[in-house]
């Protein structure tokens, strides 16, 4: 089915340069943007692990649409400048993380508002689209009568993170994460109103990520997929512990992105990107509804339920402008999950019965 045409702000044709572009969001947010007519310039660490998506996006769209950059070290200051020439929007999906302690987080913030400072010295760059968090939002309170605010910041999770004390080692994990996308994001908000650059500025506040994976093969089972993959496998050692997470499919997340590149009325916006709250034990019991054959592990004690309300009204009408009804649905998703790993597991028993190592 062709791509619809949405109003633009950067005409079909222009270059978008998508961060992180091999990972599971990323990689989504290239296919959409080539779907809807755009060249897209990815960024990656290493582009000879990674030269595996020339031909693929070239098989899909064509030779001359997909190319690739390598950035090392997102953090240092002037990395995306021999890049952005030629470019019209970015899509930021890349972002540092594992900082351990509050005093490490200024190298998660250089990632985010190095490519700010670099987008300004363009003036052919019209948008950013940082890719965000609910973690930068709030934390999933089971209390429906909580209303988080378009403008609400996690700043629990950084008192939190700076007084040090957790419970647990996943206690810390998640407080850690939580603090680093709120101060990331919330930097480029900041940098953006100080500096008044001649580009606008939206965010994507994104739920946990489900869904397809492009390629298996080459991109395995990236981290939210691949925790679904183990409690999908019998191994909880992933996610006990972990709170419920508003959830969103990648193909929508890829989706709102390029509304937020695309469309005049997005204009400096966080736009609230997931469909409902989920826990894993309601991912269990998709997996046992759409695979009743299959033994799964038993319910997970404790697992909560993260209820407040989220206004993420305005990010669903924009989905239709993709022709979308609404957002896909929790079972849905894990329907095209399953699929991959059924997909992955089928080719693993070929490959073992032909006696090959199935790495």
């Amino acid at each position: 089915m062709p791509a619809r045409t949405i109003e633009q702000t950067i005409p079909p044709g222009s270059t978008v340069l998508v961060t992180g572009v091999n990972g599971l969001v990323g990689s989504h947010v290239a296919d959409q943007l080539l779907q809807h007519g755009f060249k897209v310039h990815g960024t990656v660490r290493s582009v000879t692990r990674c030269s595996w998506m020339l031909p693929f996006f070239a098989s899909r769209y064509g030779a001359d649409k997909f190319s690739l950059a390598e950035v090392a070290d997102m953090s240092q200051a002037g990395c995306y400048d021999a890049i952005l020439p030629g470019v019209s929007g970015i899509a930021h999906v890349a972002s540092p993380t594992s900082a351990d302690q509050i005093g490490n987080f200024q190298h998660v913030i250089d990632g985010a508002v190095n490519i700010l400072e670099s987008a300004a010295r363009h003036p052919e760059v019209r948008r950013v689209v940082y890719t965000s968090s609910t973690a930068a939002m709030a934390m999933p309170e089971p209390v429906p009568d909580i209303v988080v605010a378009q403008d609400a910041w996690n700043t629990k999770a950084v008192m939190k993170a700076e007084a040090n004390v957790f419970e647990n080692d996943w206690d810390r994990m998640v407080t850690m994460y939580y603090a680093e996308k709120t101060l990331a994001e919330k930097a480029c908000f900041e940098w953006t109103k100080q500096n008044e650059p001649g580009f606008t500025l939206n965010s994507i506040v994104l739920g946990h990520v489900l869904g397809s994976v492009l390629n298996v093969e080459h991109q395995g089972y990236p981290t939210s997929i691949g925790m679904t993959k183990m409690l999908f496998e019998g191994d909880t050692s992933a996610v006990v512990g972990l709170p419920p997470q508003w959830f969103v499919d990648a193909q929508d997340a890829a989706r709102v992105h390029v509304a937020a590149l695309a469309r005049p009325d997005v204009y400096n916006e966080r736009l609230y990107t997931f469909e409902e709250s989920q826990n894993y034990n309601t991912v269990l019991s998709v997996f046992r509804k759409l695979e009743p054959d299959r033994q799964f592990v038993r319910d997970i004690a404790d697992a909560g339920r993260g209820v407040c309300k989220i206004p993420n009204k305005r990010t669903a009408d924009l989905l239709k402008e993709f022709g979308q009804n609404g957002w896909t649905r929790l079972e849905d998703s894990l329907r095209m999950t399953i699929a991959c790993i059924l997909e992955s597991e089928r080719i693993a028993d070929i490959t073992q019965d032909q006696g090959f190592d199935a790495k």
